[in-house]
Formats: structure tokens, C-alpha cells, sequence
């Protein structure tokens, strides 16, 4: 069973007494089941005649020796628990609509599927010592519409009060506005709406912001939210599998610091996916979050996506982490890795992905980029892995030299 602890200064995931890093990949699959029909896009099986047992041993193989240890999410379950190959997996905890992933927390109903989910899910990792431990989502829109800001007007606040009247959801906002504000005239000067007082504001649906000031209300609601949701998903988890650890949401780089920190109260492990252009980690803002949430970091997602590349991948969705060469891509991977290993409250980093998305775009997003270490025809990408290899293992070098404490002991 993995646990995490501390090594010196620095933070470590152990197995059987022995500290390691992760090192990961995530969509490690024989096929991109996210090509559309007639279009061209990863498929290694087919070279195998359809032998699973025989891609499994040469993906593995190639894993390893490129430096990974890790098989992340969203990969094929036939690789999870394979002998000395940990595994990371990602369970989507949340509602009965997709299309509302947070909301409505307090409701019955809610967590009634969390559990539903949770049962069905856990029980088949629950006995695996090579799991590392569950993610409970990924990306969660804590700003509304995503996981990053996009409409103010739109956000999880707004969200809640459009809820009807005899929702959980709708009573726990207005209580928390009437708590946070005191007076409905304080309320009113960041919110337009045609209640005329907090017990008005039950029946409408029309409440809006007017005033920049009305974020501060939000951020905090976004904190009572997350409380919520993430003591559901550890009863939840915790019902079914009581010792593999719980490592956050990947959240999209950051999310509103109360959110991050309700996250800490009930995971082991807080998760950012993290794409940056420049190949650097912003060392401020990580040592600030780790020292606000007394908890390890695990870099869920990073990549970057080279306008030369084999696969005719176009580049046009995804994240903004274009470079020109596979060089490039090979220069912010050791760059990057080598800054986070630095930190002596990171535990780990996950690429995205195995293998280079369609050029014609993935069927549920558009997504086309050059996110793979092999193409879609799967050929290693040579330079980049070359890098990879030798950054991998000198990771855990770096980290035991890692002497800055940033969490609280």
C-alpha cells in the first residue's frame, strides 16, 4: 500500500518503507478512442493484430526505460497494478448532471450519486497495493462555467441562486449571504435583484453582480462549496477503501485559495494540472499554496506541443503551450521538472499524454495537439525522450537535495 510522508525535508510517496516520486504518463491506451470516424489517429493495436498481452509488455517496457514509473489517468485498466508500476486513477465524483458537476452539493440527491459512484468505482482498486492513490475529478468548474474565470455573471454564486426555492442549495446560499453580508442593503450594493429581502431572495431567480466587490462573496462561497464537496467524496471513498490515498481534483492550475484549502482538509495529496508556455514553474505562487495548505503537491498534467511534429498535428485547441521544435519541448521538460524537484513538497508529475492527439481534432473537444511522447503512428519522438529518460532519473536525486521547507512540520 502506498502512503506519503517525509523523508528529511522533503515529501515522498513510500512503498513497502521506500520512498518514490511519481513519475507518470497519463492515456496510456492501445488506441485514441477519441478519433473521429474516417479521420486518422493513434491506434497501436492494430500493429499487434490485436495481441493486448503482447502491447501491455512493450509499452510497459518502453515506459521504463524511459525513466517512468507511473501509469496516470485515464490509461488502460489492463496496465493498472502491473508488477513494480504504480497507477493513478481518476474517478468523476459528482452529480447526476454533467453539465452542473458542483451543483448541488447539499442536496440529497447529490450525494446519494457520489456514493452510487464511489460504490461502483472503488471496490475494483480498493485491494491493489500498486494504486497510488484516487482523484476525485478533474478540472471542476469552481468559477462557473470552468475551472478557470471566464463570465462573473456566471459563477458558482450566481449558479446557486438560480436554483428554486426548495433546493438545499438555494437555502444554503442565502443563508450564507445573509451571514456574510449582514443586511440586505449591504447585499444589494454588489447585487442587482428584485427581492426586496433575504427571505424574498428564496423565490427569484434573478440575482446578478453589478460590483467587482461581489468576488470576495464569491470566493468564499466557492470555499463553502468545496467543504462540502470534498468531506462527501471522502466519506465516499473512505466507505469502500479506507487506507489507498485521496489526491485532489487536478485542479486547472489554481482555483480560489478557500477551495484549495477545504481540498487540504480532506485529501492527502493537493493536484494541479499545469501547462506554462515558458517551461518554468512560477516558484511564488507554489510556495505560497504550499505554505497556506500544509500539504504535498502532485504536478497532475503538463505538456507541451511542437509546431514540428510527425503526427500533422495542427495545434489550434488545447492548452497554449506551443513551442517550434521538439527540442523546445525537450528544453522545458528539463527545465520544468528539474524547478519542481527542487521543492521539497512535491511528490511527483504526470505528462499528458502517451501518444499525439487526431490532427483533425478529438471528438468531444477539438482538441488536436502534439501532446505525445510517440505520434499517432507511434513513433517515439527520439530527441524529447532521450531528455525525458535522463531527467527521470535524476529526479529523485534533486529532490533529496531539495533543503527549502515550505510546509509545516
Amino acid at each position: 500500500m502506498v502512503t506519503i510522508g517525509k523523508k528529511g525535508r522533503s515529501w515522498y510517496f513510500f512503498y513497502r518503507g521506500r520512498p518514490f516520486l511519481v513519475r507518470g504518463v497519463c492515456c496510456v491506451l492501445p488506441r485514441d478512442f477519441s478519433t473521429l470516424e474516417g479521420s486518422k489517429g493513434y491506434d497501436a493495436i492494430s500493429r499487434y493484430q490485436g495481441r493486448y498481452s503482447a502491447w501491455r509488455l512493450d509499452t510497459l517496457c518502453r515506459l521504463r526505460c524511459w525513466g517512468f514509473n507511473t501509469v496516470s489517468a485515464w490509461s488502460d485498466v489492463s496496465l493498472y497494478g502491473r508488477t513494480d508500476f504504480f497507477y493513478t486513477v481518476v474517478i468523476a465524483l459528482q452529480g447526476p448532471d454533467p453539465r452542473e458537476r458542483l451543483v448541488d452539493v447539499f442536496s440529497k440527491q447529490y450525494c446519494d450519486t457520489v456514493m452510487r459512484i464511489a460504490r461502483a468505482e472503488v471496490p475494483r482498486h480498493a485491494t491493489n497495493a500498486m494504486l497510488v492513490g484516487y482523484y476525485v475529478n478533474n478540472e471542476l468548474p469552481w468559477y462557473g462555467e470552468r475551472a478557470w474565470p471566464t463570465n462573473p455573471r456566471d459563477g458558482l454564486l450566481v449558479r446557486y441562486l438560480r436554483l428554486g426555492s426548495g433546493a438545499a442549495g438555494k437555502q444554503r446560499a442565502v443563508k450564507f449571504l445573509r451571514d456574510f453580508y449582514g443586511s440586505f442593503e449591504a447585499f444589494r450594493r454588489h447585487f442587482h435583484t428584485s427581492a426586496e429581502n433575504f427571505d424574498d431572495l428564496f423565490r427569484v431567480r434573478d440575482a446578478l453582480p453589478h460590483s467587482p466587490r461581489f468576488r470576495d462573496a464569491e470566493r468564499e462561497w466557492c470555499g463553502v462549496v468545496a467543504d462540502r464537496y470534498y468531506s462527501i467524496c471522502r466519506e465516499a471513498i473512505r466507505k469502500f477503501d479506507r487506507h489507498h490515498l485521496i489526491l485532489g481534483s487536478r485542479f486547472a492550475r489554481r482555483a480560489p485559495l478557500p477551495v484549495i484549502r477545504a481540498c487540504a482538509r480532506y485529501c492527502d495529496v493537493v493536484s494541479l494540472n499545469y501547462y506554462d508556455a515558458s517551461g518554468q514553474p512560477d516558484p511564488v505562487y507554489l510556495d505560497t499554496l504550499a505554505s497556506h495548505i500544509g500539504r504535498p503537491l502532485i504536478i497532475s498534467e503538463f505538456s507541451w506541443r511542437a509546431e514540428e511534429n510527425s503526427s500533422g498535428c495542427p495545434n489550434t485547441r488545447g492548452a497554449r503551450v506551443t513551442v517550434p521544435t521538439q527540442e523546445k519541448r525537450a528544453e522545458n521538460f528539463e527545465a520544468f521538472v528539474t524547478a519542481l524537484m527542487k521543492k521539497p513538497y512535491v511528490v511527483g508529475y504526470e505528462w499528458f499524454q502517451y501518444f499525439d492527439q487526431p490532427p483533425e481534432g478529438r471528438s468531444f473537444d477539438g482538441e488536436n495537439s502534439n501532446y505525445g511522447l510517440v505520434d499517432i503512428s507511434d513513433r517515439p519522438y527520439v530527441k524529447l525522450l532521450q531528455t525525458i529518460s535522463r531527467v527521470n532519473r535524476d529526479a529523485e536525486r534533486i529532490h533529496a537535495r531539495a533543503v527549502r521547507p515550505s510546509l509545516t512540520d
